[in-house]
């Protein structure tokens, strides 16, 4: 009989080639193999047939199930898994680095290294947690270090949080590795977050001293510590504590004690060593002056300061403004409602506390104390100052702080203020910021350009007014491309920010967020704009929106900075979309509200139109009833997102509203796009098409508005694996009008796209091919090419070449900037990715096709109230196709229960459709019956 090796070759070509054999285990042997197609090395994990025990297999098939569900930079992913016969294996790429205990064979390493690797290895670790998967076997040999970075592997005998009394573990069966267990693990208890901690601190124990960890001795002992770097001894001494409750509550906390650990409990004594004191400057201890260092990037927090509510927070905010511009160190400022002092030292390196004392409207003294992380006060100071000008006296108090704690960059601090900051360009930006934080962003930005308008030099001002844009969804790339040339630069982390804005590939965007997170883990923007992105646009590279309402959710959670109105808007949203109404309004609950805040109300009508109808109707007849001017004005900004929350019951009523209160064909048009993509979305596309069709009439200077109608009648037909049955005299009508488009019109390429995919979804193939030659004459052109390479792709995946289609359509990912012409259809995404998702099923691969199909959870709306829909519109509006599709893929993935909620909700959304949708909502009733009830 053949071996294991030949019987492998000739079962994976021609889609993998295998070389020979790398590694064996007791839960499966690893051969080296070639993508033929993709061009690289790939490991092979396969379960050899002497050892497929019922158990065995179904420990292979859940860590394969596993890795798929953890997308980690730091955690091996799987590529590929296939069953054949009595062969089982899984493919993921090729790790070329040694393991830790290969490395440890040399010796210890030095500290710097050890938390370098533990950072990746616990950030890897927190992701698993969050996604309920306990390691129970970390340990050097699963450790992997590949350039620069560590991964880990091998989740065989991973155990899921949500079910705990896993079958394939005997009861009192002790699993994993004995000298890396944990004590609660080595007596037959279950595993928890904390049994990971444990190994994972002994395993850095070793990889720092170059001993293994004794398990015999007490875990308190101070002999074996002596070993350890001071620096990092702390954190992994708690790590390794032997009682569970001692230990880290989780791999983030402990990830950040080991990231910046503190040093007391002889603090001063320490920081002097490194010729830093307290705060992380280069400075001074007493009276004696210590060599300047090169500068250490440390945390300092400005609490709002006591005595007179607002006076004492816009007084704390002019303090903090212009520390925020020194490139020594990151400044933290908590907003909001106030945060004890033990909260924020946790976080920060040390915090500066206030009290304001105003004798008249001129005359004020400043009251500052400065504690470290320890919770000591070391210093305290008064600066007097004119509470009428209070730009003024907070650049006093930043002064006075910067020459106490920061003695060597005091003069390069007055340079920069005499010469850059202007105070009245200070107070516009604070007060931008205090905009921007309670959620009102075009005032915030009008503040912010104030600014600049006052001293161009205030390169943080122009930074805020582009993100302003950001969140409102309008264009902003140009700017942040001259911003990148602006002088004086920007202190980091903005410029890597900047970057990360820029990448235009949606992949490689979110890994440098993701990096910068790992290495600013406290700073605020950082954390902020990594949230946003991938809550706005994660689902399009196949990360659930669920990702990124948590980053918000636990962004808020950890750095009080962000406990504000933005960060609980977007948790509450996409927790809404979601139907995660215990955590909707549990946010709802906590979202701070300022005076004339303008989400407050939206929110509320968003969280109990989606779970409680009987409660909003009544208030939303109500609150259009007695809607003033400046109501509309809101409404009419709001409208188009109200699929956002899934709720398109409440956003056709409001834009019905619209419609008749408004004073334009332009409101009138806006509030006809927000009906028609609702009335898609409830399954009645021929009155959707009638509003569609009303307001193009309506907007005549909107090309895009007028023949989008007609691309609707085409593409809708078309959709892959659940088409919208229209007739064909609708269907030829928007054939006649995307025809008679000129070759000289802007919009030509998008009606020629579309007709070249109505062509080949037809089998009018010599239609196809002559349209899709009149587009390849015209790749040269910005934007075209892509349309050309999408067509292209469609035409090869209906002839089974889906492997090619998948590979030629990656692009989608792509974000076009906004120098180039838009030409995509905004209903190209969705089409797009219905197809890549429909080509990965067809090959086997129902993860794949789940990653595709999430792609509609995305919250890249436009925040205008003008124009044809837009893409997020569109992918909002043809959820219930997206959803029909997953539920009959994720039975596949063990998911049964998520895809009959998903029918579920297209069924309650469809429950007034019209004729067309009868196909479909037979397919959702006939998927229902197979749900248990």
């Amino acid at each position: 009989m053949p071996d294991l090796l030949d019987r492998l070759v000739t079962a994976l070509a021609p889609r993998y080639l295998v070389d020979r054999e790398l590694a064996a285990g007791g839960m499966g042997r690893v051969f080296l193999g070639h993508d033929p197609i993709l061009g690289r090395e790939v490991a092979i994990k396969v379960l050899p047939p002497e050892h497929a025990t019922a158990v065995a297999v179904e420990r292979f098939l859940r860590e394969a199930r596993l890795l798929a569900k953890l997308a980690h930079p730091n955690i091996v992913p799987i590529l590929d898994a296939q069953h054949q016969g009595e062969l089982l294996w899984f493919v993921m790429p090729l790790v070329r680095g040694e393991t830790l205990a290969t490395r440890l064979l040399r010796g210890a390493m030095p500290w710097r290294e050890v938390r370098r690797l533990g950072l990746d290895v616990l950030s890897a670790l927190a992701h698993a947690h969050t996604n309920g998967v306990i390691h129970r076997d970390i340990k050097p040999a699963n450790i992997f270090l590949e350039d620069g970075r560590a991964v880990l592997a091998d989740f065989g005998i991973a155990l899921l949080e949500t079910n705990p009394d896993d079958a394939l573990t005997i009861t009192n069966q002790v699993v994993g590795t004995a000298r890396y267990m944990a004590p609660e693990q080595r007596v037959g208890l279950e595993a928890t977050v904390r049994s990971d901690l444990y190994s994972m601190g002994i395993t850095l124990f070793e990889a720092v001293t170059g001993n293994r960890w004794d398990s015999s001795a007490s875990d308190s002992a101070k002999a074996i510590w002596r070993t350890v770097p001071r620096i990092i001894r702390l954190p992994i001494r708690r790590a390794a504590e032997s009682l569970p409750a001692d230990r880290w509550p989780d791999a983030t906390s402990f990830r950040r004690a080991l990231r910046r650990p503190r040093l007391f409990p002889a603090p001063v004594l320490a920081l002097a060593t490194i010729g830093v004191i307290v705060l992380g400057g280069t400075a001074v201890i007493g009276s004696r002056r210590i060599k300047p260092v090169a500068p250490i990037r440390v945390s300092l927090a400005v609490l709002p300061f006591a005595g007179n509510d607002s006076l004492g927070t816009q007084l704390a905010r002019l303090t903090s403004t212009p520390i925020e511009f020194l490139s020594v160190w990151s400044l933290s400022f908590w907003r909001g409602a106030a945060i004890d002092l033990d909260s924020a030292r946790k976080i920060s390196a040390a915090v500066v506390t206030g009290t304001v004392h105003q004798s008249s409207a001129t005359v004020g003294e400043l009251e500052l104390q400065v504690y470290d992380s320890a919770g000591m006060m070391v210093h305290k100071l008064s600066v007097p100052g004119n509470p009428s000008d209070l730009a003024a006296w907070g650049q006093s108090a930043a002064d006075s702080l910067v020459r106490r704690l920061f003695p060597t960059q005091h003069s390069e601090f007055r340079q920069l203020v005499g010469s850059h900051f202007n105070r009245f360009a200070l107070e516009a930006y604070a007060k931008g910021e205090e905009l921007f934080q309670s959620g009102h962003w075009p005032e915030a930005g009008e503040r912010f350009a104030a600014a600049e308008r006052i001293d161009s030099g205030l390169v943080q001002a122009s930074w805020q007014r582009l993100i302003t844009l950001q969140w409102q969804s309008l264009p902003f790339t140009n700017g942040l491309v001259r911003l990148a040339t602006r002088t004086p630069p920007m202190r980091q982390p903005f410029p890597r920010l900047l970057q990360a804005e820029l990448e235009p590939d949606l992949e490689k965007r979110l890994q440098l967020y993701q990096t910068l997170v790992a290495e600013y883990p406290e700073d605020a923007a950082v954390r902020q704009m990594a949230a946003n992105e991938l809550f706005g646009r994660g689902p399009l590279v196949g990360r659930s929106l669920s990702e990124g309402v948590e980053a918000f959710r636990l962004s808020a959670l950890n750095i009080p900075e962000l406990n504000q109105a933005n960060s609980y808007t977007q948790t509450i949203w996409g927790a809404t979309r979601l139907g995660n109404e215990s955590l909707a309004r549990q946010q709802l609950a906590l979202r701070p509200s300022t005076k004339g805040d303008p989400w407050t109300g939206i929110l509320w009508l968003a969280v109990n139109g989606r779970f409680r109808r009987w409660l909003a109707v009544p208030v939303r007849e109500l609150m259009l009833r007695f809607a003033d001017s400046s109501k509309i004005i809101t409404l009419h900004r709001a409208v188009r997102m109200g699929l956002g929350v899934d709720d398109p019951w409440d956003q056709d009523a409001i834009a019905r509203f619209l419609e008749r209160k408004a004073t334009s064909d332009e409101e009138r048009a806006n509030a006809l796009a927000a009906q028609a993509t609702a009335l898609l979305l409830l399954g009645r596309p021929l009155a959707a098409l009638q509003a569609l069709d009303r307001g193009a009439t309506l907007a005549p200077h909107d090309a895009g508005y007028r023949i989008q109608p007609a691309e609707w009648r085409v593409l809708l037909p078309v959709l892959p694996g659940a088409p919208i049955a229209l007739a064909d005299s609708i269907r030829e009508r928007g054939r006649l009008t995307l025809r008679h488009v000129s070759s000289t019109d802007s919009l030509w390429p998008r009606a020629a796209w579309a007709l070249t995919v109505d062509a080949i979804s037809t089998h009018h193939d010599r239609t196809a091919d002559s349209l899709l030659k009149s587009l390849e004459a015209r790749t040269s052109e910005a934007g075209i090419a892509d349309l050309h390479t999408f067509a292209l792709a469609i035409q090869l995946g209906n002839r089974g070449a889906t492997d090619s289609a998948l590979a030629l359509s990656r692009r989608i990912h792509w974000m076009p900037s906004d120098t180039e012409p838009q030409l995509r259809s905004p209903l190209l995404r969705a089409v797009i990715y219905l197809y890549r998702g429909s080509w990965r099923q067809s090959g086997g691969d129902a993860n794949g096709a789940e990653s595709e199909w999430i792609w509609h959870e995305n919250n890249d709306f436009p925040s205008r109230s003008h124009g044809e829909p837009a893409p997020g519109e569109i992918d909002a509006a043809l959820s219930a196709i997206a959803r029909l599709l997953r539920a009959k893929n994720l039975p596949a993935l063990d998911r049964r229960v998520d895809g009959c909620r998903l029918l579920d909700r297209v069924d309650e959304l469809w429950r007034d459709a019209e004729p067309e949708m009868s196909p479909l909502q037979a397919r959702v009733r006939l998927g229902r019956q197979a749900c248990p009830h």
